[in-house]
């Protein structure tokens, strides 16, 4: 039993030292460029202080940051996601799993949220009910219909939200909803600029399973002036080795207390 201990121990001390390491209860920021960008003031490649090219700039339309913790997720923004911003309401969190996501500049051809195919390349979305704190998961296609983002030189923002179709997987799950979180108040303040940060928090995606490495995340509001990407990390090969080798000691072990 002391040996079982001891490698346990010293497997998750080792990943501890060379897997990936935050200083936030929040998790590793996995936020990655939208592609949606240019070299102006609060229109450039980073996502604080960041809108779409061209878009109404300031704090109350800024999505900083989607954060992973192991496999729980939040949303960073100083847009307010319960009650929205001028009318415009929060959208869903769309997931890709095979790292085809179409997004970036891909205006559309009229303004409003138009009903339209799938054809972005994602394979989850999570259906947020921000008034309740909770969403459905479903599985969806190319079939699947999604909402676009209402103003036509955003639209490269979309998918905004879930419109029909797909299959129902999870429903009338909890999540958690904060306005500059006491716990978290240094680290945002430290972080991102501005005022006030709301964060979305304890969204559970264990459903995913192993697929949950390398996929590619979205949300965006009503009117698609700002488009958060993100992409979940894929474990180093050197983690998944350190990890093979606990559990191959211990097997080991088990193996010679079942001949004695």
């Amino acid at each position: 039993m002391k040996k079982i201990i001891f490698i346990l121990i010293s497997t998750f001390f080792l990943i501890s030292i060379f897997g990936t390491t935050t200083a936030s209860t929040l998790g590793t920021n996995i936020t990655i460029i939208d592609k949606n960008s240019s070299s102006q003031t609060w229109y450039g490649q980073e996502e604080d202080e960041e809108v779409e090219p061209g878009m109404q700039p300031g704090q109350q339309w800024d999505m900083e940051a989607f954060f992973l913790n192991g496999k729980t997720l939040s949303m960073v923004g100083g847009y307010d996601f319960i009650n929205g911003e001028a009318g415009f309401t929060a959208g869903d969190i769309f997931i890709d799993i095979h790292g085809d996501a179409v997004f970036g500049d891909i205006h559309g051809v009229s303004n409003g949220n138009l009903s339209v195919l799938n054809t972005f390349g994602y394979d989850y979305v999570l259906d947020m009910d921000f008034k309740n704190l909770t969403y459905n998961v479903y599985g969806i296609n190319g079939t699947t219909k999604v909402l676009t983002s209402f103003y036509q030189q955003n639209q490269g923002s979309s998918p905004w939200r879930w419109d029909s179709g797909g299959q129902l997987i999870l429903e009338n799950i909890g999540f958690t909803y904060n306005s500059h979180t006491p716990e978290e108040t240094d680290f945002l303040a430290n972080t991102f600029s501005g005022g006030l940060h709301n964060v979305v928090g304890g969204v559970d995606l264990s459903f995913l399973g192993d697929e949950i490495y390398g996929a590619i995340l979205h949300s965006t509001m009503q009117c698609g002036n700002d488009n958060l990407m993100g992409q979940t990390p894929v474990p180093e090969p050197a983690t998944m080795i350190l990890l093979g080798m606990g559990l191959l000691g211990i097997a080991s072990i088990g193996k010679k207390r079942i001949k004695k």
